[in-house]
């Protein structure tokens, strides 16, 4: 499978990064526009990853695992909130585990979905009877705006 790295120029073209990532990009954009009415063809994509919002949800886990007594352990604490979040898979004991987080397995665009729904789960009863069972809901709420706050300063 051919791997083309691509920009956007100047003149809001794409072009490739190197010289035979500019023949790989021509090679593309001619079978693009050889296809006929009808014709299809397939191509895969990654939308790259924001370091700083990498950054970011592993700031959010360490500051909650620092205000939590339910986890002890940075990974568990992470793959719950995976899980929670709804990106998960079932291992061969039929568990549910946390799908991987590692760049190559998740592009920019399904990590930000990721964070967003960890955020909304972090909100949740579940998540409130697991973190901090003795805060009512409206503490809990606080409590999640604050750290969630805090990622940003």
């Amino acid at each position: 499978m051919t791997k083309v790295h691509v920009y956007k120029d100047n003149d809001g073209r794409l072009r490739g990064v190197s010289a035979e990532d500019e023949r790989n990009q021509k090679r593309w954009r001619k079978h693009i526009d050889s296809l006929a009415p009808g014709e299809h063809t397939e191509y895969d994509f990654t939308i790259p990853r924001d370091p700083k919002q990498s950054a970011k949800f592993m700031a959010v886990v360490r500051r909650l695992l620092e205000r939590t007594e339910a986890y002890d352990d940075f990974d568990a604490l992470r793959a719950w909130i995976v899980v929670g979040a709804g990106y998960m898979v079932q291992n061969e004991a039929k568990e549910w585990v946390a799908k991987s987080l590692a760049w190559d397995t998740m592009d920019g665009a399904e990590f930000a979905e990721l964070f967003q729904r960890a955020e909304t789960f972090l909100y949740s009863d579940r998540a409130r009877q697991t973190l901090w069972r003795h805060l009512n809901p409206h503490q809990h709420a606080e409590a999640i705006q604050q750290l969630l706050e805090s990622r940003n300063g």
